[in-house]
């Protein structure tokens, strides 16, 4: 693809497990990438943008972002009918990548969005079965479905738009026993 003036931008591309599996690179502590104090000081704030709805600075080659009370650290990348955002708290060790492929999306809110629901859950007082290490679930089998996350009454609502080739029972047989 011929990207003319936008190349300079646009000199790679990636999936949303490489760019997660890159910002845990960032997280200090962890060995990967560059040394923690060259870590500490792209995530630390180099100036604010003060035309920011979120409260918004930049780091070294990084968006700082405020997510409720949340401090993450990211980026944004697009091209004319793609979007992307991922935002990684370093000190929660997590990372969440939103990668969009249609014009009016708004990958910066799906990320918020997720983790509004962990933080959500975080702050619940139940205790979370881990699951076993033989529950292997295919999740290839959601490819080809919307998904769309809300909550209602206090809790998670997960509505579903049935692809008709998505086959119902490669899902069902995959599925860890509850």
């Amino acid at each position: 693809m011929d990207t003319r003036a936008l190349s300079a931008a646009t000199g790679f591309y990636s999936n949303a497990a490489d760019l997660c599996a890159y910002f845990s690179a960032h997280i200090v502590g962890n060995g990967k990438l560059l040394d923690d104090a060259s870590k500490k000081e792209m995530q630390r704030t180099q100036w604010p943008v003060t035309n920011s709805t979120f409260n918004q600075e930049y780091g070294l080659g990084l968006q700082v972002d405020l997510v409720g009370s949340r401090r993450v650290i990211g980026h944004a990348g697009g091209f004319p009918g793609m979007a992307t955002r991922t935002l990684c708290d370093p000190s929660a060790k997590i990372v969440v990548s939103a990668l969009t492929n249609c014009i009016d999306a708004d990958p910066t809110a799906v990320c918020r969005a997720i983790f509004s629901f962990i933080d959500y859950f975080e702050n619940k007082e139940q205790v979370w079965a881990q699951p076993s290490a033989s529950a292997k679930a295919d999740h290839n089998c959601f490819e080809g479905r919307s998904l769309r996350a809300s909550i209602y009454n206090k809790e998670v609502v997960v509505t579903t738009q049935r692809n008709p080739q998505a086959k119902d029972q490669d899902c069902k047989k995959n599925a860890p026993a509850s």
